[in-house]
């Protein structure tokens, strides 16, 4: 899992990282050791190996979870007025990696308050953590010789443009 360039903000947890270990000793039991025996099955896929070639990696059967978490990634996010930024038993934690991430105050957001999470260049955040904010001017409705109308016109009566 990669959890990259996120903005968490006024949050309680920004990050749970769990092994669920309590739930694969539960139901992962002789004979059919049913975690197990699942991702072999996947593993045997060549298309899901393609996919996720980690699968490749995994033991045919485990004593715990935590071969399956090796490889999570929490980088470059921004946690802002929440509670915690990394959440979980420390067992679990020790096996992410979890690098370059900001939650030291203010990060520089222009209006955080009223939804405007831009960070100019110069801000704290941006030259720390190396984070790469969603192109948000680049997102939404455009106007397109496929598109049924411009601008768009809303059931409620509000029309909705972002660009030409």
């Amino acid at each position: 899992n990669i959890v990259e360039n996120n903005v968490f903000y006024r949050c309680f947890r920004s990050v749970y990282l769990t092994d669920r270990t309590w739930l694969y000793t539960k139901v992962n039991k002789p004979p059919k050791y049913i975690i197990d025996a699942t991702l072999a099955s996947y593993a045997a896929n060549p298309v899901w190996v393609r996919r996720y070639p980690r699968l490749a990696t995994f033991p045919r059967q485990a004593k715990d979870t935590s071969p399956f978490l090796l490889g999570n990634i929490i980088a470059h996010n921004i946690a802002f007025r929440c509670d915690s930024f990394i959440h979980g038993p420390e067992r679990v934690s020790h096996l992410a990696r979890i690098e370059q991430n900001w939650t030291a105050g203010d990060p520089g957001f222009r209006d955080a308050e009223h939804g405007d999470f831009r960070l100019d260049p110069d801000s704290p955040a941006a030259l720390t953590v190396a984070f790469e904010p969603l192109p948000m001017a680049e997102i939404g409705l455009y106007n397109d010789a496929l598109r049924a109308t411009w601008p768009v016109v809303h059931p409620h009566g509000e029309t909705s443009t972002t660009g030409e």
